[in-house]
């Protein structure tokens, strides 16, 4: 085990005030811009699209990780007040047939998920960034290439130079223009594809909470899945997000083509416990498409320019760790800028740091999705016959659970989850009176 301690510093190494720009105001963009500011002091300035910067998205799970390093921003309580305590999370076939029943208690008594609308995660990071005055945000603002020269940095919008900075960070988002176009990152990038099957979502009322603490998914074959998940509150009502299964064929056609009462229908056949949740969609408005990228880069950094986020390690959600190691990047890159010299020695151990976490969980969900959403009878046939024996033997179950909760860096090292659930569940306090001295990181600087 790889145990997470404070790593106390006498006298900093990295004193002196360094100019930053952060592209992308989405999770990883707003968290590291909160953390080189708390911890850091540097000069950040942000760079958003958009006029008026919104998160498009339904729910999402926060694992111990997010956690933890919401915690670290002083944010996890009030994040907390939105979201639902998730407890359990479970899978079974149409046919009632159990594949797995994870608690995260299997991992530590005290562990839990956060089910949370995306917005109101997006609204707790970005208030925060608004109103921290050492933090500069510009909006509308399209960065449409940057240029390293001297050790500098330079970015550009349409006819407009930006800069020099002394550091740029690429937090613009699976679909990043940056690592696209940018013929320095595009050199970084050895996967970036779209998964062949996506899902169409929808937010209903809860107000009973009848859905409680558990992350529900109903599965027929490989073709057909319906999640379920608590999300707390959203715009003062309790709600649920319900995820439905479709191929990323339809992106183009769905609204013209979809018959939304016999969506209803079907969804009802597959899980009937959904029903009085489908009854609450009437208009074909209320469904959004999402996709889903596969990113990996051979390097996260090129330069003076360094790629967080979804930008990244783009995944399948069956995993439920995006948002969780977008903020976990944040936390890390602040303590490396931290506790190196030079920006380059921060950008290398960055990397290092964070390779094995993110590959492990690239390489599951990569793995895992087909079995859940693919053509594949063979893998559908071979889920519902093995996976319900194979997770009820208790290693395997915690196993599983370790692996949900983010904490793992490889098939045998993860971070130690007693630090991180004893900060999460409020049983032990972080000081944070000498942030400058103390920073959360591996034993490893």
């Amino acid at each position: 085990m790889i145990p997470i301690k404070f790593c106390v510093r006498n006298s900093p190494t990295q004193v002196r005030l360094i100019n930053i720009a952060i592209v992308g105001a989405g999770t990883a963009g707003c968290a590291s811009a909160l953390f080189l500011s708390k911890y850091n002091q540097h000069k950040v300035s942000i760079f958003e699209r958009v006029e008026k910067p919104y998160s498009v998205g339904a729910g999402l799970l926060l694992q111990p990780t997010g956690m933890y390093a919401l915690n670290r921003l002083g944010l996890l309580d009030e994040v907390k007040q939105k979201g639902t305590q998730i407890n359990r999370l479970r899978a079974e076939t149409s046919k009632g047939r159990g594949l797995f029943d994870i608690k995260y208690s299997m991992l530590h008594p005290d562990a839990f998920g956060l089910g949370i609308h995306r917005g109101e995660l997006f609204q707790h990071l970005y208030n925060a960034v608004t109103n921290n005055k050492s933090i500069k945000v510009l909006t509308n603002t399209h960065i449409t290439n940057v240029e390293q020269t001297d050790g500098k940095v330079v970015l550009n919008t349409t006819g407009v130079s930006q800069g020099p900075f002394d550091l740029v960070i690429a937090a613009d988002g699976a679909r990043s223009h940056l690592c696209r176009t940018n013929p320095l990152l595009m050199t970084l990038t050895r996967r970036h594809r779209v998964y062949p099957w996506g899902t169409l979502w929808f937010v209903v009322k809860d107000p009973e909470n009848k859905f409680g603490d558990t992350l529900h998914q109903t599965v027929q074959g490989t073709k057909k899945m319906l999640g379920i998940l608590p999300n707390g509150y959203h715009d003062g009502e309790r709600v649920v997000s319900v995820f439905w299964s479709v191929p990323t064929s339809i992106k183009d056609t769905w609204r013209k083509t979809l018959d939304i009462e016999a969506l209803k229908n079907e969804i009802c056949c597959v899980q009937p416990l959904a029903k009085p949740l489908v009854d609450q969609l009437h208009s074909i408005d209320q469904l959004t498409f999402a996709d889903y990228y596969d990113t990996i880069l051979e390097n996260p950094y090129h330069g003076r320019v360094v790629v967080v986020g979804d930008a990244c390690h783009a995944m399948s959600p069956q995993l439920g760790n995006g948002a969780n190691l977008a903020l976990w990047d944040s936390m890390v890159l602040s303590t490396f800028l931290q506790n190196n010299d030079t920006v380059e020695q921060a950008l290398k151990g960055f990397a290092a740091e964070r390779k094995p976490h993110v590959r492990f969980y690239g390489m599951c969900s990569r793995m895992l999705t087909p079995y859940f959403q693919s053509n594949s009878k063979v893998l559908g046939w071979g889920r519902d016959a093995f996976m319900g024996p194979f997770s009820s033997i208790p290693f395997v179950g915690k196993q599983m659970a370790t692996v949900l909760s983010g904490v793992k860096r490889g098939v045998i090292n993860k971070y130690d989850e007693r630090t991180l659930v004893q900060a999460i569940s409020g049983r032990r306090a972080l000081d944070n009176s000498d942030h400058d001295d103390k920073v959360l990181i591996r034993n490893i600087i």
